[in-house]
């Protein structure tokens, strides 16, 4: 008995020995075979990073290609629905941009073409205008008259008639009667011509076109005379183209 307890304490630390022996060996193992899954694993994933970037260029350039061919999915048929509704809306959208571009165009060019008028308008406005303004003027405005001596009795004519329609004088004394025509040229009746007339005294005065003609007489006997213009308007029968000269004591 007291043999046998020294050979089993032996055989205990020896199989203990063993014991822990075969578990470093196994922990050993066990971390290898950790390691070398871990450096496969790291492989595997390696060869899948790559092969997925390979298949992730692939399937771009897959992608790249199919929008040029017409694929007989579902989903594709969706998408090329999607992109043809896109691209009606894009097309309306454009054409509403343009009319309304083609819209302002003729806004712009109608706005011009009205203001053209309108300069063309005005001018037209402003140069008959001015030449009526030279026209009146140029009827109603008397020639300068210069002065003269004497008795002077100036008396102008137009086509409505004569300024004076009764002309008082002295008898045996001499009268310087000067007739003015405000008519110009461009009357057809009479060419802007005037006469002042009496008969009984010998007595005619023929103004030009706005010009001026005088005569000098001496009237002796008292009485009432017709003068007149029987150039134009009717002549004397025209009551406008005649008057009544007084000769007075």
């Amino acid at each position: 008995m007291i043999l046998a307890a020294p050979r089993l304490q032996v055989m205990s630390k020896l199989t203990a020995m063993c014991t822990g022996r075969i578990a470093y060996a196994h922990n050993a193992r066990t971390t290898s075979v950790r390691r070398a899954s871990r450096a496969w694993l790291a492989f595997q994933g390696t060869r899948c990073a790559t092969g997925a970037a390979r298949a992730g260029g692939i399937a771009r350039r897959g992608r790249a290609i199919s929008r040029f061919r017409l694929l007989k999915t579902p989903a594709r048929l969706g998408t090329d629905r999607e992109s043809s509704a896109m691209h009606a809306q894009f097309a309306l959208l454009d054409g509403e941009l343009m009319k309304g571009q083609s819209r302002i165009a003729r806004k712009r060019a109608r706005r011009r073409q009205k203001m053209v008028r309108l300069t063309v308008y005005l001018g037209l406005v402003l140069i008959v205008l001015g030449l009526a303004g030279y026209l009146l003027g140029s009827a109603f405005k008397r020639p300068d008259l210069t002065p003269m001596a004497g008795t002077v009795i100036d008396v102008a004519a137009d086509m409505a008639g004569f300024d004076k329609d009764t002309i008082r004088v002295k008898a045996n004394e001499a009268v310087t009667v000067r007739l003015t025509s405000l008519d110009n040229s461009h009357h057809t009746d009479g060419g802007g011509k005037h006469q002042w007339a009496v008969d009984e005294l010998g007595v005619s005065i023929i103004a030009p076109p706005e010009g001026s003609n005088f005569a000098t007489f001496t009237p002796q006997q008292l009485g009432s005379y017709t003068f007149y213009c029987d150039i134009c308007c009717g002549g004397r029968a025209n009551p406008t183209m005649q008057g009544t000269l007084i000769v007075e004591a």
